[in-house]
């Protein structure tokens, strides 16, 4: 109980006397309640006639005097006595003093804009006010800035907020530029809950700045226990929202496609992938593609796409020339995040595509059959396989292929396998298909290799 008082009273040694005092009214209440001889006359009995009638008002009139004497006194002894609500404020009364650190969400998605400013530059306008409020009091508060990008190395740690200090905010706020990358809120929570750990004597507040996604909030159970941990240690958490409402934002998450097989004058089939993530219907989404930086007279139109909904469509290009090319895609109209309307792809086009075919059984024709089935006609599919005999392996050097394909091979010698696996190990894809000529001890001998 004492304990409680010294937390709560700037003065506690009137608390005591002050609670005495509470006797006062209670002494009244009891004196004005004394009966006295009663004298019976015949007016005496009309008035106690009257007096019996009324007796229940009359008592809850009383006591709500007696309450009421109490709480004035009551008020008194807390007015006299500084009664503060508030722990922490108490400590402020005392000279204790604050540290107010801010993890400042620079995840991409703080690039959202809107008007002539982006939810990173209002979570920066936020923090000049924090320290503003600071710098009028100096000397009782400390600051300290953790990016979520890098919560380990802090822009500033502890520092005494005046009006020097806020010059070198400015400063730094000119080089300190939003991230494109998806970060993790739990993460940042972790770490400022370790950095409050290992200090004593002062108020600490936290103030996570984000735009709050609700992918990254929504039944985040991590997230809660973060909160509730930092809570339980007697850190204070604001959590301040700097986008005033959700925008609508199309993206294209991905662009893929057979990029390994592209080969001249052959066309590549990509897939693009687009997501609603706005709260509106989003229609007649039209996407642009460009090919080694040059528009190509395509557009691939989505209709409909619903909140929330990803959809995809597939698409070709063609490319006139080897090496290396690339290939753009992105969203016709902008919108409240342009950072993520546009994707890239990068390829490394061939004149043709080599594949070796290695057929154990020179006498079967399983070898030509294959053949036929990758490029049944010349030029058509970017392919140019080559049947050759188990000798061949061990002649020629595999790098000009693209693929190696072995049909029914017994089994291998060592120079073979060796150069197969150095074949495998730089990036080229090979396939075994096995027949009756396959020699099980081999395979499960040579070919297998236990990990670790």
């Amino acid at each position: 109980m004492e304990t409680w008082i010294a937390q709560h009273f700037f003065n506690p040694t009137f608390v005591a006397g002050g609670a005495a005092l509470v006797a006062a009214p209670i002494l009244i209440h009891l004196i004005n309640r004394l009966r006295y001889r009663r004298v019976r006359f015949a007016a005496m009995e009309f008035l106690l006639e009257s007096d019996q009638r009324n007796q229940r008002r009359i008592l809850f009139e009383q006591l709500l005097l007696l309450l009421l004497r109490i709480l004035i006194v009551l008020a008194i002894v807390a007015l006299v006595a500084g009664l503060i609500l508030d722990p922490n404020q108490l400590s402020l009364f005392r000279g204790a003093q604050e540290h107010h650190l801010v993890l400042l969400d620079d995840s991409g998605s703080m690039r959202n804009h809107w008007g002539d400013t982006t939810a990173f530059d209002e979570a920066l306008d936020t923090v000049r006010k924090l320290t503003a409020e600071g710098a009028a009091r100096p000397g009782r508060q400390k600051f300290s800035l953790m990016r979520l990008s890098d919560v380990d190395n802090l822009v500033f740690s502890q520092r005494d907020v005046d009006d020097a200090f806020q010059s070198e905010l400015e400063t730094t706020f000119e080089n300190l530029r939003c991230s494109y990358r998806m970060l993790d809120l739990v993460a940042g929570l972790e770490a400022a809950r370790e950095m409050f750990a290992d200090e004593k004597a002062t108020i600490q507040y936290l103030h996570v700045v984000s735009d709050f996604r609700e992918r990254d909030w929504l039944n985040q159970k991590a997230l809660s226990s973060g909160i509730s941990a930092l809570d339980d240690a007697g850190v204070t958490v604001n959590l301040v929202k700097t986008v005033p409402q959700i925008h609508d934002n199309l993206s294209i998450v991905s662009l893929s496609g057979d990029i390994h097989v592209a080969a001249t004058e052959i066309p590549v089939r990509l897939r693009v992938k687009v997501k609603n993530f706005g709260l509106e219907v989003a229609k007649d989404v039209r996407l642009a593609v460009a090919q080694d930086g040059q528009r190509l007279p395509l557009s691939l139109l989505f209709e409909e796409v619903e909140p929330g909904a990803e959809v995809e469509r597939e698409f070709d290009v063609r490319f006139a020339s080897p090496n290396k090319h690339s290939v753009r895609i992105s969203v016709a109209e902008p919108d409240a995040l342009s950072d993520d309307n546009s994707r890239y792809l990068a390829l490394d086009v061939s004149q043709i595509n080599k594949v070796l075919i290695v057929d154990g059984d020179p006498l079967s024709d399983e070898g030509l059959f294959l053949a036929d089935a990758l490029a049944p006609g010349p030029g058509t599919t970017g392919y140019e396989p080559e049947v050759e005999s188990l000798e061949f392996l061990r002649r020629n050097s595999l790098e000009p292929y693209q693929s190696v394909f072995l049909l029914n091979i017994p089994e291998l010698p060592a120079d073979s396998l060796q150069a197969l696996e150095q074949y495998v190990a730089d990036g080229g894809g090979l396939a075994w298909f096995l027949g009756e000529s396959a020699k099980s001890a081999f395979y499960n001998e040579k070919l297998y290799r236990e990990s670790g």
